[in-house]
């Protein structure tokens, strides 16, 4: 018997003499293995969840798994490469695509400091809004975003700011009192095709906030589902929480599927200065409406020439008497 093995995507080919005649059979794995390592410029997410360096995911043969990449606060993609080849043109809005898989893979994420890149141009906007428990604002919400490379509190109005927040992926927890209450994803892209900034949510849960080229701050209000109003997320935040490994490995899951999602917010609305007894400030009245100082002027005439004839009734009558 002539046994002989040929190795070609993971696939066994095998072929048998029998004396009759030679029979062929194949051995197809169903499933391979993916390898993801990086280095310390950055983090790697899956389904929500982040992914150690050196961590293996078992995926099924044709299957497909999509790599989300956040880079640290002054990182970015330098280089990622599949099996010795260099992939990086597939890197897209933070993600990282990996379809019909057929083979074993290794791949190798690599950060680099933007500040020893000459020509980095990554693009970095302020960011501020409000954070919501259903319609309320959360005062006193602790946001750590990236796993702690920008860090917000919110005022007593539910609003926080933070400097600087970088293009790419992000993934925000938001607590309070030490007890996580939701998380979010959320990739912020640069583009010329919009002239505000826009929420776009793709079909697997994926938030997009595409910015206008050269914006200086963006106002994104995260809202954490409360659909009864009883102050409980309507998801309970320990499943969705980045940092808890998921049970049984990284199976494929709904993306969008947090219960807290982002929103187009707007600039904080400063209180309206007010007079003693709430009285009309009249300066802004007359400002904005100049008949109203024209009617005050013909009343004042009308008061002087009274009390000029007044005067003059009262001289008359002195005189006479």
């Amino acid at each position: 018997m002539l046994t002989m093995s040929i190795s070609g995507f993971c696939e066994e080919l095998t072929t048998e003499n029998t004396g009759a005649g030679m029979t062929i059979s194949t051995s197809v794995p169903s499933g391979h293995i993916i390898k993801v390592v990086y280095n310390e410029g950055g983090y790697v997410m899956l389904n929500g969840k982040y992914v150690p360096s050196g961590t293996e995911i078992d995926v099924d043969r044709f299957g497909e798994i999509d790599l989300d990449v956040i880079c640290r606060n002054g990182y970015h993609i330098e280089k990622i490469v599949i099996n010795g080849v260099d992939v990086t043109e597939q890197f897209y809005n933070g993600t990282l695509k990996l379809e019909n898989v057929v083979e074993d893979i290794y791949i190798e994420f690599s950060f680099e400091d933007c500040a020893s890149d000459p020509n980095d141009d990554c693009f970095k906007t302020d960011m501020e809004g409000t954070v919501y428990l259903g319609d309320e604002p959360i005062e006193g919400a602790d946001l750590e975003f990236d796993f702690g490379e920008y860090t917000a509190e919110t005022d007593e109005d539910g609003r926080y700011y933070l400097e600087d927040m970088s293009e790419g992926h992000h993934v925000v927890t938001i607590s309070k009192d030490g007890e996580l209450l939701g998380t979010c994803e959320f990739t912020i892209v640069e583009s010329d095709e919009y002239d505000e900034v826009t929420v776009v949510t793709l079909p697997d849960g994926t938030q997009i906030v595409y910015v206008p080229t050269g914006t200086d701050r963006i106002y994104l209000d995260f809202i954490i589902a409360d659909e009864n109003g009883d102050g409980i997320p309507d998801i309970d935040p320990s499943l969705t929480d980045p940092n808890t490994p998921p049970e049984g490995g990284y199976g494929s899951s709904d993306r969008g599927n947090t219960g807290t999602h982002v929103a187009v917010g707007g600039p904080k609305e400063e209180p309206k200065p007010s007079t003693p007894g709430n009285l009309p400030n009249l300066g802004a009245l007359v400002a904005a409406h100049p008949e109203i100082s024209a009617g005050v002027m013909v009343i004042s005439m009308f008061f002087i020439l009274l009390l000029v004839f007044k005067r003059k009734k009262d001289d008359e009558e002195q005189t006479e008497g």
